[in-house]
């Protein structure tokens, strides 16, 4: 054998060994490894935050949005209770009505009162039943209702004293 032949071999064993830079390939590798992980678990558990913290970003809002139709609702109701006291007192023959505001709540497509006036045959005064509705029309989910009763006296309860 050539002695140039055996410097050349022997050299590329102990580069296979070392490596490029005469560090030992075994204990550089498992440390490459252990930093990779370690990235990678830090990555994941940056991930897992954004995920989260987006998922209760969008509940807030949902639930945001919820209160405020609630409340818009509620508002609704309010109306249909005054306007069905009106009606009642301008009109001894009102019976009730099914009406939607136009343009009161552009954002949804479902805006309606409806106003039931029952008499009650004891003693004449009329039960009223107002339901308000506001909602999208494509989604029920997305949809709330609030109703009140109340009774409406159609006597005058003020009665006049008698004066000598």
């Amino acid at each position: 054998m050539n002695r140039g032949t055996l410097n050349r071999e022997t050299k590329e064993r102990a580069m296979q060994r070392t490596g490029l830079w005469g560090r030992s390939m075994a204990g550089n590798s498992s440390r490459r490894g252990v930093i990779l992980i370690c990235a990678m678990v830090c990555l994941s558990v940056s991930a897992a935050m954004l995920i989260t913290t987006t998922r209760r970003s969008v509940t807030a809002r949902r639930q945001g949005l919820r209160e405020h139709q609630q409340r818009q609702t509620e508002w609704l109701l309010h109306g249909g209770v005054r306007r069905a006291v009106s009606r009642l007192r301008d009109d001894a023959g009102y019976d009730g009505e099914r009406w939607s505001p136009q343009g009161a709540y552009p954002e949804f497509a479902e805006v309606s009162v409806e106003v039931r006036v029952m008499t009650d045959t004891e003693d004449g005064d009329r039960r009223v039943e107002v339901i308000a509705r506001l909602g999208r029309l494509d989604r029920i989910a997305d949809r709330t209702q609030c109703s009140t009763r109340f009774l409406f006296p159609t006597r005058s309860t003020t009665g006049s004293a008698n004066s000598e």
